[in-house]
């Protein structure tokens, strides 16, 4: 399975309707490797594709060509048997849950997706970790099971 090229628009309109056309589409569902349906919503686009301005922010007001132009690389991942897959960890509770899941797919792409139940998730985000830190923080996780 060969890494999607990169996409390259020159709007964010045009990132927006590729996410719209290509994910929210349910004649379209994404279904990972291991059975799960994975469900896009249109209001997802701005989490997943805007990163904060500055370190420490929760604001995600700063659109991330970084992340938009691995678009395609959200089905790539999902659908790739070889990814590394790990157990979410819960901001708020601060603990690790199975409602989450992680794909990490060659240390270089994350792919988020939270459980509706044991066949069907929401996509949440994805995004290139941006440190060392990141990746490690993600290796650390418990492994899926």
């Amino acid at each position: 399975m060969a890494l999607p090229k990169l996409v390259k628009y020159k709007t964010i309109d045009e990132y927006h309707k590729h996410f719209i056309r290509e994910y929210c589409n349910p004649s379209k569902n994404i279904t990972t490797f291991d059975g799960i349906t994975v469900v896009f919503f249109p209001n997802q686009f701005k989490h997943a594709f805007y990163e904060s301005s500055g370190k420490g922010k929760r604001n995600k007001g700063k659109f991330s060509t970084i992340r938009a132009r691995r678009i395609d690389w959200i089905k790539y991942a999902l659908k790739n048997p070889n990814a590394s897959l790990y157990v979410g960890y819960d901001k708020k509770k601060k603990i690790y849950g199975k409602r989450r899941r992680v794909c990490l797919k060659n240390n270089n792409y994350v792919v988020v997706i939270q459980f509706k139940d044991h066949r069907k998730a929401d996509f949440i985000t994805h995004f290139p970790p941006d440190t060392q830190y990141t990746l490690a923080s993600i290796k650390k996780s418990p492994a899926w099971k």
